[in-house]
């Protein structure tokens, strides 16, 4: 997809090394939205588009525990208002009360949160592609998504079943995401 189009853009604009790297710029004093507190905050990206394309409730609140075993971080919980009982799995499962959550934000408070935050974690969605285009490192599960949808950003990196062939994952790969261990993530 990124050399397709890059080629195109090169070709009809008579240019050369057209660059792919995009970059959304944000006022930050836009929406009076802030932070709390000095910590670190992870945006994850707990939504997604279908069900095969997601970690997993259960797999992100046990990278919550864990991380909060180590760090002093905040946590924005990004999904659409129609996944609320992931937001509710998850928060009443962690320890600490450290999470955010944005199903019922508009667009341009996500963008804002989603700045706010130092790391995106999360399934293949709308907030992977924000975050790497606001210049965040942005791991990615790809259990279902070809690796074309991350390839455009050096900001995206790419976390995939051991031993799967990246080249191989299609949309009808359907990978189990219980092979993406915590201890992977981090």
């Amino acid at each position: 997809l990124v050399s397709t189009a890059k080629n195109f853009i090169e070709n009809s604009l008579g240019i050369k090394n057209c660059p792919t790297e995009t970059k959304i710029l944000i006022d930050k004093n836009n929406l009076g939205i802030s932070k709390n507190n000095n910590f670190k905050t992870i945006t994850l990206g707990i939504g997604s588009s279908g069900p095969t394309t997601k970690w997993g409730y259960k797999n992100y609140v046990k990278l919550i525990n864990k991380l909060n075993t180590k760090y002093d971080l905040n946590f924005y919980l990004l999904c659409g208002p129609d996944e609320k009982e992931g937001v509710e799995m998850i928060t009443k499962n962690i320890e600490k009360k450290n999470c955010v959550s944005l199903s019922d934000k508009n667009v341009d408070e996500i963008l804002h949160y989603i700045n706010l935050s130092d790391l995106y974690i999360g399934n293949d969605s709308f907030g992977q592609h924000i975050a790497s285009q606001l210049n965040k490192p942005s791991f990615i599960f790809l259990l279902d998504t070809p690796k074309a949808y991350s390839d455009y950003s050096k900001n995206q990196f790419r976390i995939i079943p051991p031993n799967t062939d990246i080249n191989e994952i299609t949309h009808d790969s359907n990978l189990d995401p219980d092979l993406i261990s915590v201890e992977m993530v981090i």
